[in-house]
């Protein structure tokens, strides 16, 4: 169900555990589709936006970013580089926990980045 630009980074910001900048356009439009790249990947915004979605969610955000994808119309959410990324971390140690019969530890690494 959409969500306004607004309302998506107070949810962002509450399962990320992190604080979310937003750059938008219109902090009231509502979200239909996002799309994700964890971690530093604040210059693939574009691509996101060519594929269709109208929204965008990584860890990083530069204040170039910041002012080109507002100005392109696109929802532009930066939830932190270790924020975005711990998700896929933890899978991937729980698939080589499981496969490899081994002993993996999640050690948090949180920042303000």
């Amino acid at each position: 169900e959409p969500l306004s630009a607004d309302a998506l980074r107070q949810e962002l910001s509450r399962i990320l555990d992190h604080t979310v900048i937003l750059a938008s356009p219109d902090e009231s439009a509502l979200v239909n589709s996002v799309g994700v790249i964890t971690g530093g990947a604040n210059n693939e915004w574009a691509q996101a936006q060519a594929a269709g979605f109208d929204a965008y969610v990584t860890g990083e955000i530069s204040e170039h970013n910041w002012h080109e994808a507002r100005e392109a119309g696109m929802h532009f959410y930066a939830g932190g580089h270790n924020a975005t990324e711990r998700f896929g971390v933890q899978a991937l140690m729980q698939q080589t926990q499981s496969y490899f019969q081994l002993d993996c530890f999640y050690i948090p690494s949180p920042n303000p980045a």
